[in-house]
């Protein structure tokens, strides 16, 4: 098992997985689906091209962080609102 790329997270992720469910779950579906088309894009070049391999390596590692990053603003953003509650 890999641990969640979350920092706050203590959950692992399945292997294949990029972050464990909970967090997947947060991740807006425009940039799932971004992770998702880029993953499947590398997967299908493996063995072929390196300079391609290479730019589509690239866009999923955008993809990926852009996902982590989403799902930390978004806890960032519930721990702002939940102190401006009490």
């Amino acid at each position: 098992m890999n641990a969640c790329p979350i920092p706050t997270c203590t959950e692992h992720a399945v292997p294949g997985q990029l972050m464990c469910m909970t967090h997947w779950r947060a991740v807006p579906p425009t940039q799932k689906h971004a992770v998702w088309t880029a993953w499947r894009t590398v997967r299908h070049r493996t063995g072929k091209r390196p300079l391609t391999l290479s730019a589509d390596l690239r866009a999923y590692r955008v993809a990926r962080a852009a996902a982590i990053d989403a799902v930390i603003a978004a806890e960032g953003r519930a721990a702002s609102v939940k102190a401006i509650a009490c």
